[in-house]
């Protein structure tokens, strides 16, 4: 978690400056929207909207045992209906740690989850997604990876139970294309300067409402929850 004190300065004293939607306090308030924190992990988890019935905020100190054990705070951490449990962070500054940091917030959360003398039947899949405006892995040349625990040799899954998302803001290719995936749109978005922001804002909230309306949400509540137009939910149901 970094939080960019300067630029929270910034937006106090200049009410007419946009704060980035990557600075921590920005991205805490967008997730703060039910819809726009659907939006977004689906688009992470690469699943469409409307499979994601419930989101919702859970508090984001994480539970320590003793006294001594080391603390934590989470950007975001959010559970869905199915109960599995996802960590959000956005990290602005460099930190070449950030792997054992997120393997250590994600153990952490998941060992939190049963006590003495309960079944380990009851542990939920726990799913970390790091925002990084830095470069973690200089051997790939891909904004976007995805890990699992898995054989080295046959790659069989150990276990499913856990799940890293990992985003690198400046590996994302200049130019957008037709075809851009949701991901793509919205890592953009998050790394966009004021009038990015507004564009990734307008396009965010069309995706939102084609994947409710294809969900089966009537278009008055996606008119009204999104604040779109007539003529804009009838060029997406025609599209």
């Amino acid at each position: 978690m970094s939080e960019n004190i300067s630029e929270n300065n910034i937006s106090k004293n200049n009410p007419d400056y946009i704060m980035k939607p990557k600075v921590d306090f920005a991205f805490k308030e967008l997730m703060a929207d039910k819809i726009v924190r659907i939006g977004f992990i689906a688009a992470v988890l690469a699943v469409p909207a409307g499979n994601i019935r419930s989101a919702v905020i859970l508090n984001v100190e994480l539970q320590r045992t003793h006294p001594e054990d080391k603390p934590g705070i989470l950007d975001v951490r959010v559970c869905l209906n199915d109960e599995t449990e996802i960590d959000i962070e956005i990290q602005i500054n460099p930190l070449s740690i950030w792997a054992d940091r997120s393997l250590f917030y994600l153990s952490k959360r998941y060992a939190a989850q049963i006590s003495i003398g309960d079944s380990y039947r009851l542990l939920k899949k726990c799913i970390s997604i790091s925002i990084l405006d830095f470069r973690l892995f200089a051997d790939s040349g891909e904004f976007y990876s995805c890990f699992h625990i898995r054989e080295d040799t046959c790659h069989t899954l150990y276990t499913d139970k856990m799940e890293f998302h990992v985003i690198e803001l400046p590996k994302l290719p200049e130019e957008g294309k037709e075809d851009s995936s949701d991901l793509l749109l919205w890592a953009k978005f998050l790394n966009a300067d004021a009038k990015g922001r507004a564009e990734g804002i307008e396009i965010g909230k069309l995706e939102a409402a084609k994947e409710l309306l294809a969900s089966g949400v009537d278009e008055e509540t996606v008119m009204k929850s999104l604040k779109l137009s007539d003529s804009q939910i009838r060029t997406l149901k025609e599209s």
